[in-house]
């Protein structure tokens, strides 16, 4: 005899079995051709993107990094980084050409520290891929910065991937879901070949945070940004002018950690 509690309990199984199964239909209502067909061509954009500066391990940069959201006006200053791909990152921000701020990540911990007060504010996190959140508000991690420096595009985590063609803005786009919801939309130009933007979405279709290749440079056979625009839908954004990109470049492990300031310093 089904009591009940029991009865409720399969009705709400049965209610969200109905909802997948209707979600599952709605992401799969183009024609059985059309949908092999754009799944198909989904994979051969990927397997592009996966080929773009692939042997690029490690470079460092110059630049200047301007930074606003909806409570400050923007604030300008020069920046440089060296990067060991895929999750090693190094980068000073300066003021009247001294470091004020350092970051660095080394794959276990990502470590902060504003050098006009050291002990005060050095900071060391342990995470295996840390978000770069309290520095541009917006959860970005170390990894998907190091693939957007390197003219890379991050993928997120998903279940299907297709490509759509934007016929007013002629250009295609292709489309990541994990299960029924977009995770992330790349805007491609009309030959598929360049990546414009990167849309990354949260619970809700919340974007996350949007990436703009503005302006790209050939550096050694490299195509790498020249200017980088970084954005959400709350205020807050990023711009980044690249002045020197430099290739190949050696790094050591010591050039991602920042060790304890000493407090008997002055």
């Amino acid at each position: 005899m089904i009591t009940a509690s029991r009865r409720h309990l399969l009705c709400a199984a049965g209610a969200c079995l109905a909802l997948v199964l209707s979600a599952c239909s709605a992401v799969n209502r183009l024609p059985p051709d059309e949908r092999s067909t754009a799944q198909l061509e989904a994979q051969a954009v990927l397997r592009q993107l996966a080929l773009t500066n692939a042997s690029l391990s490690s470079f460092k940069g110059l630049g200047r990094i301007k930074l606003w959201d909806a409570d400050r006006p923007p604030l300008s200053q020069r920046v440089a980084w060296i990067v060991s791909a895929p999750e090693k990152l190094g980068l000073v921000v300066l003021a009247a050409g001294r470091p004020v701020v350092r970051v660095a990540a080394d794959g276990r911990f990502i470590y902060m520290v504003d050098l006009r007060d050291p002990v005060g504010s050095y900071a060391k996190m342990r995470t295996s891929d840390a978000s770069l959140e309290r520095l541009i508000r917006m959860p970005i991690t170390v990894t998907d910065i190091i693939a957007i420096l390197a003219g890379r595009t991050p993928i997120r985590n998903h279940s299907r991937a297709f490509l759509q063609k934007d016929r007013q803005a002629g250009q295609w786009l292709l489309v990541f879901e994990h299960w029924w919801h977009v995770v992330e939309k790349i805007y491609l130009s009309a030959d598929r070949k360049d990546v414009r933007r990167i849309e990354v979405f949260g619970a809700g279709g919340k974007v996350l945070y949007r990436v703009e290749f503005e302006e790209m440079q050939n550096v050694l056979g490299y195509r790498v940004p020249r200017r980088l625009g970084l954005s959400d839908d709350t205020g807050n954004g990023v711009q980044l002018d690249i002045e020197q990109f430099l290739t190949d470049v050696p790094v050591t492990s010591s050039m991602f950690v920042l060790p304890p300031p000493d407090s008997s310093s002055p």
